[in-house]
């Protein structure tokens, strides 16, 4: 019984020591910390999986587990409008804010959008119709990533224990 308590004991301590980092920087306002916490549990999950798994296919979990790591990773990241935009940004040139007063309406501003390699209408117009599209591809993107990662978890959650 002592070996037992001394065991949960140690594995508590080693927890406390692993999650640290994780619980002092989290925040409860968005899902960019929850996911930060599914990744780090996935991470020792698959690690557990892969080196100290006893079942028939704790390989095989560890990768599907690795799969849903490198989505997080991506989640995480947030990179998809570098994903989608870099191109855009050569063939264009880098993107211009600047705002200014709305005439007779005092207290409102316009926000102007410019590209310097955009200069006929025909260009700017051109430059939005594909600006629109690639915001579009870079939202089904980050939506198809977080499918596939809560597909995975919904097909295989409960099969993950050792």
């Amino acid at each position: 019984m002592k070996i037992r308590w001394f065991r949960n004991f140690k594995i508590g301590i080693t927890n406390l020591i692993k999650w640290f980092p994780i619980i002092w920087n989290d925040r409860d306002w968005d899902h960019y910390y929850f996911h930060i916490m599914l990744r780090k549990k996935l991470n020792n999950m698959e690690n557990f999986f892969r080196y100290y798994g006893n079942h028939l296919n704790a390989v095989k979990d560890a990768d599907n587990i690795k799969i849903c790591v490198n989505l997080l990773d991506r989640i995480i990241e947030d990179k998809y409008h570098e994903m989608f935009f870099n191109n855009h940004d050569k063939k264009w040139g880098e993107i211009n804010l600047w705002c200014s007063d709305v005439p007779n309406n005092p207290g409102l501003r316009e926000v102007h959008v410019t590209r310097p390699k955009a200069i006929t209408q025909e260009e700017i117009d051109q430059e939005r119709k594909e600006f629109k599209t690639l915001s579009s591809r870079q939202e089904q993107q980050r939506i198809q990533d977080i499918k596939y990662l809560y597909d995975i978890l919904k097909k295989y959650i409960l099969c993950w224990w050792d």
